[in-house]
């Protein structure tokens, strides 16, 4: 305190002039960090969009009939895709790293399903982890079951099943939105078990997300909602039906 007291004017302008250069130093260097952040932020956005854009082309391209592609394609025509995917997933990797705080849990689901569609494992699974990893219900429960139709891809059912089962309990509430998440996720694990072979579980499954339409406060949603899952389960049944007749008729036969 004496010393402070015994400062000169002279020293006094020293001392302000100094500690005013420090000042203007510390927020010069963070507006210049906050701008290669916002920079970064932009360039993941566009990577991520170009991303989506090439996704959406191949599956185009596979809804074609083959006489169209064909006629209007070259014929690696999706491998020159996959390689500009390849390239530019490892770009949004990349920039993902650097402004990590600043990337959403569906950035990182896009990023992790481009390194699943080029079977790099590795890197999506950490991916699909990253876009788990949040304390926004909603976010977290879209990216569970997007992480349990990967894993039910990798032959995981077991651990699947378990993050489907996530996935319903993230969407826990009352309002038509969540009702609706949680019956799209359960028509999304039917289709699962259907790939594998469960038609048990997949009845039991449209079942629930039945269930859970015709819980929506919304008339019109819900009775689009119930008739359009009423409709599969229709199918289901037609199908097995006609299984059941053609074991019959192979019986008889012999």
């Amino acid at each position: 305190m004496n010393s402070l007291q015994q400062l000169q004017p002279k020293d006094w302008i020293t001392l302000i002039a100094s500690l005013s250069a420090v000042t203007f130093s510390a927020l010069s260097y963070w507006q210049r960090s906050s701008a290669g952040r916002m920079m970064v932020r932009k360039q993941l956005t566009d990577v991520v969009e170009r991303l989506t854009d090439i996704a959406a082309e191949i599956a185009k391209y596979h809804a074609f009939p083959p006489e169209r592609r064909q006629a209007d394609f070259p014929p690696s025509y999706v491998a020159l895709l996959n390689d500009q995917r390849r390239f530019l997933v490892r770009q949004a990797e990349f920039l993902s790293r650097r402004i990590r705080p600043l990337v959403s849990p569906y950035e990182y689901l896009l990023i992790a399903s481009a390194f699943d569609s080029l079977d790099d494992t590795v890197r999506a699974e950490e991916f699909f982890r990253l876009a788990t990893d949040t304390s926004e219900a909603i976010d977290k429960g879209i990216a569970l079951r997007s992480y349990a139709q990967y894993l039910f891809g990798r032959g995981l059912v077991d651990e699947a099943r378990q993050n489907f089962d996530k996935a319903l309990l993230a969407f826990n509430g009352d309002s038509d939105g969540l009702r609706a998440h949680r019956g799209h996720t359960c028509e999304r694990w039917a289709s699962q078990e259907r790939a594998w072979g469960d038609a048990a579980s997949r009845e039991h499954l449209l079942q629930r997300a039945i269930g859970e339409f015709s819980r929506l406060d919304n008339p019109s949603r819900r009775s689009h909602e119930v008739a359009r899952v009423n409709r599969q389960l229709a199918s289901q049944a037609h199908h097995v039906t006609c299984a059941e007749e053609h074991r019959a008729d192979a019986a008889s036969d012999r």
